[in-house]
């Protein structure tokens, strides 16, 4: 069950109980506009991000943890640290890595997607795996404790769009410090644009004409800012929409739900043309897809 929650929450991830039986665990999620945040509370366990996980699903995040309590190893690449309560670090989903806890802990984390952090994902990236307690980290630290709590208790709801940037302001500003200041910093309107992607990604509506209305500026304009991006705006908008559709295709609890209503959810009125796509981005249909998840999920619960 476990295993389960943690598959559904995150991404493919091998977990492992440390210590003997029985094994407690709780996983909070809470959403902040585009960012998702988590707070686990558990026994003694290894958590590993593996290359065949990575290959079944990847959401191209970069993940901050806060330690609260207990004490957890983490490693990545070639760096390795071990938090403390009140420490941080980051990861990235998309290359592999290690999380050890042998005694129960605490544990926050903010998942956001590498989209709305721009170079800095790829500074982060380098640096992922390293703990600090001091300087801009130690910012961060306070300011995720307390934005948790309130996030859970409900004095903040998750259409607080401000506060979900400034939780990008500060992972940017972890990078910077990071890198020594040697960061190509992109232009403020950019993050934004990409922020306005993540939020409205459900919205039909949405396209880049409608992208350029909102923040006064021409279609035109829009397409040349996303240029030099790995992406154009519409795949951008494309490639946020066949994520989340992934994703519940994957989820056992939507199991009752038809793959149009899903696709539909996420702004993809048009079926057949869902379909297609969904095939090209995945090298299968969307039924197929999620034939196969649910099968594996029930093969993961019978064997727990």
């Amino acid at each position: 069950m476990w295993r389960e929650a943690a598959r559904r929450s995150f991404f493919p991830l091998d977990l492992e109980q440390l210590g003997s039986r029985p094994f407690a665990g709780r996983l909070i999620h809470h959403e902040l506009v585009a960012i998702d945040a988590y707070q686990v509370i558990a026994d003694a366990s290894m958590c590993r991000r593996t290359a065949a996980g990575i290959a079944e699903a990847d959401p191209e995040q970069i993940k901050i943890h806060l330690l609260r309590r207990g004490s957890c190893g983490v490693q990545q690449d070639d760096r390795y640290g071990v938090l403390r309560p009140g420490t941080i670090t980051t990861l990235d989903s998309s290359a592999r890595y290690m999380i050890e806890a042998r005694e129960p802990f605490e544990l926050v984390l903010f998942a956001v997607p590498k989209a709305l952090l721009g170079p800095y994902a790829d500074t982060l990236r380098r640096t992922t795996a390293t703990v600090s307690e001091v300087g801009v980290s130690s910012l961060i630290a306070l300011f995720l404790d307390r934005l948790v709590d309130q996030l859970e208790d409900g004095s903040i709801v998750r259409s607080q769009g401000p506060l979900a940037e400034t939780v990008l302001a500060l992972l940017r500003a972890l990078a910077v410090e990071g890198s020594g200041g040697n960061v190509v910093t992109p232009a403020p309107l950019l993050l934004d644009l990409k922020s306005y992607i993540e939020r409205h990604v459900a919205d039909p509506a949405l396209s880049p004409a409608s992208i350029a209305a909102a923040h006064f500026i021409s279609t035109r304009y829009l397409h040349k800012l996303f240029r030099r991006e790995e992406h154009s705006v519409s795949e951008t908008i494309r490639r946020a929409r066949l994520a989340r559709c992934q994703r519940d295709l994957a989820d056992p609890a939507l199991a009752g739900e038809t793959v149009s209503s899903i696709a539909m959810r996420w702004g993809m009125r048009d079926a057949a043309h869902f379909s297609r796509l969904f095939r090209d981005a995945y090298g299968c249909t969307p039924r197929e897809y999620r034939a196969a998840e649910l099968l594996r999920a029930r093969d993961r619960q019978r064997s727990a």
